[in-house]
């Protein structure tokens, strides 16, 4: 009885950390939207898009990149994987944006990018 119970304690909190991950990744996109929105005009619905976006790719960094992978990889598997990560963001946003402004959008995350790590970093 209570290996069960241990066990679904186990479970419940496996369930709330990879919320807390997901709810992390929505923050920060989140944010990112806020700064990309002084430079850009977005609609509600470009908005929307954008977060959910930012928050997939920022998922994605996380899970190919993290915990010291990213020293494991070679020069070109890095390239390969942000090439990709690039691909599927430029493919979430085509619907709503157009090619200027995708490219904007990209810049944009990267600075924001950038300037949050710098920040982190000290």
């Amino acid at each position: 009885m209570k290996k069960h119970i241990l066990l679904f304690i186990f479970c419940g909190m496996l369930f709330t950390v990879n919320a807390q991950k997901k709810f992390d990744a929505t923050k920060k996109a989140t944010a990112c939207l806020e700064y990309a929105s002084k430079k850009m005009d977005l609609t509600p619905e470009q908005s929307k898009l954008f977060v959910e976006a930012v928050a997939e790719r920022l998922t994605a960094d996380r899970e190919k990149l993290a915990g010291g992978k990213i020293k494991k990889l070679s020069k070109e598997e890095k390239t390969e994987i942000w090439a990709t990560m690039l691909k599927e963001f430029k493919n979430k946003l085509a619907p709503k944006f157009s090619k200027e402004e995708i490219k904007q959008a990209n810049t944009l995350f990267k600075e924001y990018k950038k300037s949050t790590w710098k920040k982190n970093k000290k």
